[in-house]
């Protein structure tokens, strides 16, 4: 969903567990955290805290345990 950055809680490099808080969001005076939907480790972040961002834009990159790609973007849902 379109918003604000408020907090980016990792760094390129790092490595995650499922469901651990990685950014969060401010949309419509709403806190939203995003969560790593599998563990892995944070390839690329796209953006930056007090940024304003649009539906669908790519958040941040991270590789699965795997090495397939993965990435987080906001979303209209």
């Amino acid at each position: 969903m379109p918003g604000v950055v408020k907090k980016v809680q990792c760094q390129e490099g790092d490595s995650v567990a499922q469901g651990t808080l990685i950014v969060t969001l401010e949309a419509m005076k709403m806190q939203n955290p995003l969560f790593a939907p599998m563990t892995g480790r944070i390839k690329k972040i796209h953006v930056a805290e007090n940024e304003s961002i649009g539906e669908d834009e790519v958040i941040l990159e991270f590789y699965e345990d795997d090495s397939s790609d993965a990435v987080a973007q906001s979303s209209s849902a």
